[in-house]
């Protein structure tokens, strides 16, 4: 009954997100005059958040015990994110120096955010983020969804509570039982999500205009769009496959196809935090994954694993250099691909939250940040693309050290 139910939600959401494109798209302003509903799933997900990630968090380093086997997993968490994101961010310099989109091209800037916060000192930039790291009011941080200096309150709350003995096993259960709580509020707001998937879409793209005024867009960034588009599906469904393939001997049509809830919701809310409830879900629930593992890494991973984050950076920069026809040398395109690896690690997991976090890339190479503003016009719909494949590498990460314990522990 549970697979005829998904079965079931998958196409509904399907159709919510064709039917959503085609309202929003022709008839914008009734698009526009839905987007409240869109907003109110945004809310209900970002509900969840926090609640998820502390209870997972605690529960899952509560439930490996030793805590010396949280710094193993730990370590092998963080070398994975580094090396998959930086073949991301080495996938999309690859393709965006074969491809050239920029070359030649003359584009008008349209610039609609404030250039005012991105002109700061590349060092205060850095600064902040690792400031950032460590929450100076708890509840601040809640109530402003900070993702990441909650994570490493909950990683220092949980791992002390496991060496706290039996004065900490009423709180453990009271996070295990919360958490328990929480997974069946989620299941029971997947029923209607796509509805408020539908009602997303719609909203986003009668606030660009409908296709009149978002096609000509479209078209005149056509070779940046395919570029940053090609860049994600090599590395969505050829690098991480075969890492997976490698790791787990699993079928990968099976696992992608339990993921597609969690890859709907963040194709909709554009929001790898948004979406990590029905992640959660995904994984536990449908694929059958580890809880210790995935209560750890898809928490971590949303907020540090960018792979879509760190590519998207990588053509971006090169193609604002191509279109002031900023020669590159060697140097500089290692440079890119450090700052684009490193900084979408601090990038948090929020809506077009690349925009950001590419000035640090942009600054690197002495590339001004108004070049942002070229690009700033067709952001929305790459930024739904790139929140895909950041969620998808997250499933395969969980996937893949899920095994890579597995085996330690068989060694051992």
């Amino acid at each position: 009954m549970k697979i005829r139910e998904g079965q079931k939600l998958l196409v509904y959401t399907f159709a919510s997100i064709f039917i959503g494109i085609l309202f929003g798209g022709y008839f914008p302003e009734w698009g526009k005059s839905l987007a409240f509903i869109g907003d109110l799933f945004i809310r209900a997900l970002m509900m969840m958040v926090i609640p998820v990630v502390i209870t997972s968090i605690v529960c899952g380093i509560s439930a490996l015990g030793d805590v010396r086997y949280l710094g193993g997993l730990g370590i092998k968490t963080l070398t994975y994110f580094i090396v998959t994101t930086g073949m991301a961010a080495m996938v999309g310099l690859s393709l965006v120096l074969l491809l050239a989109p920029g070359d030649g091209l003359m584009l008008e800037a349209h610039s609609v955010i404030s250039l005012e916060k991105l002109n700061r000192p590349l060092t205060q930039i850095i600064k902040d983020i690792i400031l950032s790291l460590v929450p100076q009011n708890l509840f601040y941080a809640m109530s402003h969804n900070e993702v990441l200096p909650l994570i490493v309150f909950a990683l220092f709350f949980g791992s002390t509570a496991s060496m706290a003995g039996s004065i900490a096993q009423p709180v453990l259960q009271l996070m295990k039982g919360l958490q328990g709580i929480i997974m069946s509020m989620i299941h029971t707001m997947m029923k209607v999500s796509p509805i408020g998937i539908g009602c997303l879409l719609a909203g986003r793209l009668g606030n660009a205009g409908g296709f009149d005024k978002f096609l000509p867009e479209l078209w005149h960034l056509s070779s940046y769009i395919f570029t940053v588009i090609l860049g994600l599906s090599v590395h969505g469904f050829i690098v991480l496959p075969i890492l997976f393939k490698l790791a787990t001997r699993k079928s990968l049509f099976k696992f992608l196809k339990n993921m597609m809830p969690a890859l709907s919701a963040a194709f909709s809310t554009s929001s790898s935090n948004a979406a990590l409830p029905v992640t959660m879900q995904c994984c536990l629930f449908k694929n059958k994954l580890s809880k210790k593992v995935c209560n750890f890494v898809l928490p971590l991973g949303a907020t540090i694993n960018l792979n879509g984050t760190a590519l998207y950076e990588s053509v971006s920069a090169v193609f604002i250099a191509q279109v002031y026809g900023v020669h590159l040398d060697a140097a500089q395109l290692i440079v890119i691909f450090l700052t684009a690896t490193l900084s979408s690690i601090g990038a948090a997991g929020i809506p077009e939250a690349g925009l950001v976090t590419m000035v640090i890339v942009l600054k690197a190479v002495q590339l001004p940040p108004e070049g942002i503003s070229l690009i700033v016009a067709v952001d929305w719909i790459l930024d739904r693309c790139r929140t895909m494949t950041n969620v998808w590498a997250d499933a395969i990460a969980a996937a893949i050290l899920e095994k890579t314990l597995k085996d330690d522990t068989q060694e051992a």
